[in-house]
């Protein structure tokens, strides 16, 4: 339903017109330039084709398709991209691999970096805007996610509103660089964890520990 009166209604009704005349057409509402009299419009009716998507192509396990092309063709019409994965090699792989190096290692032989389901999680974060820090009490490690931009203060009130209300600063290590340590302590003694302010911007891997006045 159009809502509005005189020149402001119609404007909103042809601009919506014009709009659902391309999508019976099979054009998706993300690639297209939406005109300003129906932003909120879209907002209200949240239309499937105007969401963010991503293809996923299941591919053979030498890594070819003869859709392949045409999936990466259509992709690139609706402005998305593509997430290959050998399903069934993959499949295989971790049900005789008895370990993560021992997976890493079958997955190099084909010339692979990453499973295809790690590359979909990768792919759907950055889709999304997302990204993902880590706290740790003793052995316990927590994973949160936060639009992609959240600054320190905020990136806290997403575990209790108090690290929002009383944040002073963050102290910020790298995961890889925690992982490869094997503590805390090592990277206080290198001087490698940070002490940051309000406007500090969240980073995806980093380590966060909040102090609260």
């Amino acid at each position: 339903e159009i809502k509005g009166k005189g020149k402001s209604a119609a404007a909103r009704l042809a601009a919506w017109e014009a709009l659902l005349e391309q999508v019976a057409q099979g054009v998706s509402i993300r690639t297209l330039p939406i005109a300003h009299e129906i932003e909120s419009l879209i907002a209200e009716t949240a239309p499937l084709s105007a969401k963010p998507c991503l293809f996923i192509a299941n591919l053979g396990d030498d890594g070819t398709s003869e859709h392949y092309a045409t999936v990466t063709d259509l992709a690139a019409k609706r402005q998305s991209s593509v997430v290959p994965v050998r399903g069934r090699l993959e499949a295989e792989i971790g049900e005789i691999a008895a370990s993560p190096e021992e997976r890493a290692g079958y997955l190099s032989q084909y010339g692979m970096e990453e499973t295809g389901l790690d590359a979909l999680v990768r792919a759907g974060y950055d889709l999304l805007n997302l990204v993902t820090f880590f706290t740790f009490e003793g052995p316990e490690v927590r994973a949160w996610t936060v639009p992609s931009g959240t600054t320190a203060p905020d990136a806290g009130g997403t575990i209790h509103s108090d690290f929002a209300d009383r944040f002073v600063l963050a102290e910020v290590m790298s995961l890889d660089e925690l992982t490869e340590a094997g503590s805390e302590k090592p990277l206080r003694e290198a001087g490698h964890i940070r002490r940051a302010g309000r406007a500090y911007v969240v980073s995806d891997g980093d380590v966060i520990h909040f102090i609260c006045a």
